[in-house]
């Protein structure tokens, strides 16, 4: 069993020394490793970190307290590590924060503060809210809405309302804003061990433009309960750009989530950079 553990760490440190990327930050923002190695899919994932603030229902989905911490890198010019702690109970509260890196004091500070709770409407229909205060805009919360349907153990569906803002201007008023955009999402467990995702992240968007381009897909496999393969598609599926690519790493508490880009980006002006995300989580 040891020569098999220190056999799967070697070949994850050798898929990270071999794919060099770059991407856009904001395609990826707010994605833990298990999301992002599977094309950034959310609607219906019970994720291992930051993921769940795009749908705060999939919170009902969690059995077990977790803390998890996501790295990404290159660390630009703020290094941040984002950190979750998820606690399950009648119902389902989690928070999260990044600890950002300062270079020019050589400090570390706390910032972008989310909180998230979820509960059950009825055995199989769960609901859940989640916000986070924006520092730069005074007495602003900005948060998403978010139902996961349960059908029969091996089918969810979901749909997101995100970009819903709280702004209070006096004592007795505030100004509601309705979400952004919707986005909806299936999963299903074909077999024991196999996961599909499939995502509509701007139900309004795709109806006016392509819908490939808002489509998005992740595929997951199992393999003797403690190593999963991950594949999936950012978008259009016929841009290899869009592809990502995730390991799993289960032993015992403890989970390792890796995901990254398959293909490179090339920007004229600027060099590439390998960039990736690793998610840890603590079971307890």
């Amino acid at each position: 069993m040891k020569k098999v553990f220190i056999k799967i760490i070697n070949i994850i440190l050798f898929i990270m020394l071999l794919i060099n990327i770059i991407f856009s930050q904001t395609t990826t923002e707010n994605l833990d490793a298990k999301s992002f190695g599977m094309g950034g899919i959310f609607v219906t994932l019970d994720s291992n970190g930051e993921t769940y603030f795009f749908n705060p229902a999939t919170l009902a989905l969690k059995k077990f307290p977790q803390l998890s911490l996501t790295f990404d890198y290159p660390l630009e010019n703020n290094p941040n590590l984002k950190l979750s702690y998820f606690y399950p109970s009648t119902s389902f509260f989690a928070l999260s924060v990044d600890l950002i890196y300062n270079k020019e004091n050589n400090s570390y500070i706390f910032q972008n503060w989310k909180t998230a709770l979820a509960f059950p409407l009825t055995s199989h229909i769960y609901f859940g809210a989640s916000f986070q205060y924006l520092d730069k805009e005074n007495n602003t919360l900005k948060g998403n809405l978010g139902i996961l349907l349960d059908l029969w153990g091996f089918i969810k569906a979901g749909i997101v309302g995100y970009g819903l803002n709280f702004r209070k201007f006096s004592e007795k008023e505030i100004l509601v804003t309705l979400p952004e955009g919707y986005a909806m999402g299936l999963s299903l467990k074909p077999f024991e061990g196999t996961n599909l995702f499939v995502d509509l992240i701007d139900i309004e968007k795709s109806n006016q433009e392509n819908i490939w381009n808002y489509l998005r897909f992740g595929l997951e496999q199992w393999i003797g309960g403690f190593l999963a393969l991950r594949w999936g598609s950012m978008g259009d599926i016929t841009n290899p750009l869009n592809y990502t690519f995730g390991i799993g790493l289960k032993l015992n508490i403890l989970q390792i989530d890796f995901g990254t880009l398959l293909a490179p980006f090339i920007s004229s002006g600027e060099a590439q950079k390998q960039q990736y995300k690793l998610t840890g989580t603590i079971r307890f």
